[in-house]
């Protein structure tokens, strides 16, 4: 008998795991180019990443709002290009700091060669003095 109670909590156990990395891993998804971190955040209520290019010019967008109480959002922009190995490097960097709980950023480059771009937007995020640090990267475009 108390084997198969072992066994009965030692599989609801596993499906508990399961299923929690389920609803994370499906909070986490991209959906277009948003990225949500809700169940894995203490700090970040929302962040996105966004690119377009057009003409030769990269769009890039970032927005971050973090959770009530919330004193300071750090965020860097980068444009990111890809290369031969699959690397991603930065073409171009901004950096913008807001002292309230949302942060935004909206900056224009004009590409000089062809290639796969991205934009990465890492932040820092301070709330209770606790700063965390949250990314969420576009999908990739091809110019």
């Amino acid at each position: 008998m108390k084997k198969l109670r072992f066994f009965f909590v030692a599989l609801l156990c596993m499906a508990v795991f399961v299923s929690n990395a389920y609803v994370s891993q499906a909070l986490n998804t991209e959906y277009g180019d948003y990225c949500l971190n809700i169940l894995d955040s203490i700090n970040t209520y929302k962040i996105k990443a966004e690119l377009n290019i057009k003409s030769g010019q990269a769009n890039l967008e970032s927005f971050v709002a973090g959770k009530n109480g919330t004193s300071k959002v750090v965020i860097t922009m980068y444009l990111e290009k890809k290369g031969k190995n699959d690397e991603w490097k930065a073409v171009k960097s901004w950096s913008e700091t807001s002292n309230r709980k949302e942060a935004s950023m909206k900056k224009t480059y004009k590409l000089t060669s062809k290639g796969t771009y991205r934009c990465l937007v890492k932040a820092e995020i301070t709330k209770d003095g606790l700063t965390e640090i949250s990314t969420s990267v576009s999908r990739s475009k091809t110019y």
